[in-house]
């Protein structure tokens, strides 16, 4: 991620409301938990860490026990299935064939579950991951959205939302927010931000943010967004305040430095979501104390540059 320089330019287009949102700030709401998964095993593949975004330092969940033995291998944007302390992720091993696995966010532990294929053939285009709250998963690469077994790594495609073809952009960023019960995508092309339905493949343009590189992004149980890319550090930002680059907030360099693609924000969702599935299972580790401010707020569409 490219920290914010300047306020973006633009104009705020007031365009759907949604529901009240906290302030985007370091500090988790009560209960949540931050974590990220490496990329490039830097000390075991794919090795789980906690992540204190206040203090930015990450602490090592568990020894990254069961991972694969590539040297290259680096976890992707994963999510987490509702009501299992399991974290699922692509895991790209450079070797032309990516993997599904899974880290239990408990323990640290790594299973390896299959390699990706659509008939049998093997599948080494896909870049995201998202699991919604009835514990359907979707992958997407370049072009196709698959929705995907994660009990073997069987892809079948559902739609052709087609990210690449609007910006020259891939879509690292994939994820379902509670609050608003709905997908978001990222792309890295031009930075705009979708809501996405991945059976259909109808993608709505809300906003856009070129000062941010975001290769994984999670949504707390506020409905903020985190995200991480190049750089060694972690965002957060308001849903609603996508576009606008004073609103994001970074923490500082994190202490031992990670490579990671691969964030998460661990938490149970309110219990009148009336969700499908339990809910997710907060990992027992210590959760970062947070005060939320709520305020009203419409998600805005920035007019885009030319």
């Amino acid at each position: 991620m490219k920290k914010a320089l300047a306020l973006a330019a633009g104009i705020l287009i007031s365009a759907t409301s949604i529901p009240a949102f906290a302030v985007a700030s370091l500090d988790l709401p009560n209960d949540d938990v931050l974590f990220i998964v490496e990329c490039d095993n830097s000390v075991n593949d794919n090795q789980l860490y906690s992540v204190d975004a206040v203090a930015a330092t990450v602490t090592a969940v568990g020894d990254g026990q069961g991972a694969p033995s590539e040297d290259d291998s680096c976890a992707s944007q994963g999510a987490q299935l509702p009501g299992t302390d399991w974290f699922y992720y692509v895991d790209w091993d450079g070797g032309g064939v990516d993997y599904l696995n899974r880290n239990n966010l408990v323990t640290g532990d790594v299973e390896v579950i299959g390699a990706l294929t659509v008939d049998g053939v093997n599948e080494n285009n896909v870049l995201s991951l998202a699991i919604g709250p009835d514990g359907s998963a979707y992958v997407l690469t370049y072009d196709e959205c698959y929705s995907i077994d994660l009990e073997t790594g069987d892809l079948t495609l559902v739609s052709t939302p087609d990210f690449y073809g609007e910006y020259s952009g891939y879509p690292y960023g994939f994820a379902y927010d509670y609050v608003t019960d709905k997908f978001y995508v990222v792309e890295d092309g031009d930075g705009a931000l979708y809501e996405f339905d991945p059976e259909s493949g109808n993608k709505v343009e809300l906003d856009y943010n070129g000062d941010w590189d975001v290769l994984s992004m999670s949504f707390d149980s506020a409905g903020n967004l985190w995200a991480n890319g190049f750089g060694n550090y972690v965002s957060t930002v308001a849903l609603g305040d996508f576009g606008d680059s004073g609103a994001w907030v970074d923490s500082s360099d994190l202490t031992p430095t990670v490579n990671t693609e691969s964030i998460w924000v661990s938490f149970d969702p309110p219990a009148e979501e009336e969700l499908a599935a339990t809910g997710f299972s907060a990992a027992p580790l210590a959760a970062l104390a947070a005060l939320t401010v709520a305020g009203g707020i419409a998600l805005a569409v920035r007019r885009r540059r030319a």
